[in-house]
């Protein structure tokens, strides 16, 4: 029971770091002239921008994580542990390929 109450806190800040994340990714405008990033890098020149494409991963990456989170809540056989933790994995996945389409 400890255990799982110390996922469901962690699961919770995990969501609010990727809701404040999406949240400063829309809200950005990548198209404003004269915009930089790190080595002066303008984001106006940058082409590879695809929202589409990060909209996917990350949603695919949220959704993967909420079903792990909820078969960890309520089961409580091995089976369904390891269930959960491959889709915690496939969910790391596709949130690490999520930055590259920024």
């Amino acid at each position: 029971k400890k255990t799982k109450y110390l996922i469901s806190v962690v699961f919770v800040f995990l969501l609010l770091v990727m809701a404040f994340f999406t949240i400063y990714v829309f809200s950005f405008d990548f198209n404003m002239k004269g915009a930089t990033v790190g080595n002066g890098i303008d984001l106006s020149t940058i082409s590879n921008f695809s929202l589409i494409k990060f909209s996917i991963l990350l949603f695919i990456a949220v959704f993967f994580s909420l079903v792990s989170f909820i078969i960890l809540i309520f089961f409580n056989k091995s089976k369904t542990y390891k269930i959960a933790s491959s889709l915690l994995k496939i969910a790391m996945l596709f949130g690490l390929l999520t930055p590259l389409f920024l």
